[in-house]
């Protein structure tokens, strides 16, 4: 990638945590920081990375949705089933300094994601009530 080297990149996404209990109904198989690397290496390649939105469909522990943003991604919103993925995946992003900000959303594949792109007020609801917790929180 432009904004880093590979190996940089690499280094950095080794610190993510993954699933310490996957859910193996779930298909929650770690992505290792090498692999995420050098996908993002490509992506960013092909100009599908800086300055773009990103998805990252079954976020898990977030390594891809780091990645792109390391990577000069504008927007990552990262999309899980599983309300422990978000949260792993939050909690992954508070370990970089500054914290790393996607936007996280708790939503099955591809219904919400197809109802999110069908109709952009139904992503901005979305938006305003992961707001709304975070100000709660």
């Amino acid at each position: 990638p432009t904004t880093m080297r590979l190996k940089q990149l690499e280094s950095l996404l080794e610190d993510v945590e993954p699933f310490r209990e996957p859910n193996n109904e779930l298909e929650q198989y770690p992505t290792g920081a090498h692999l995420a690397a050098c996908v993002l290496a490509e992506a960013h390649a092909r100009g599908d990375v800086e300055g773009r939105v990103v998805a990252d469909l079954g976020v898990g522990g977030g390594v891809l949705a780091i990645a792109s943003l390391l990577s000069g991604a504008r927007r990552v919103v990262g999309v899980d089933v599983d309300p422990g993925a978000l949260e792993l995946c939050r909690d992954n992003c508070d370990a970089f300094e500054p914290a790393l900000r996607p936007t996280l959303r708790l939503g099955s594949i591809p219904e919400d994601v197809a109802r999110w792109n069908a109709d952009p007020s139904a992503m901005a609801a979305a938006d305003e009530a992961d707001e709304e917790r975070r100000r709660r929180d």
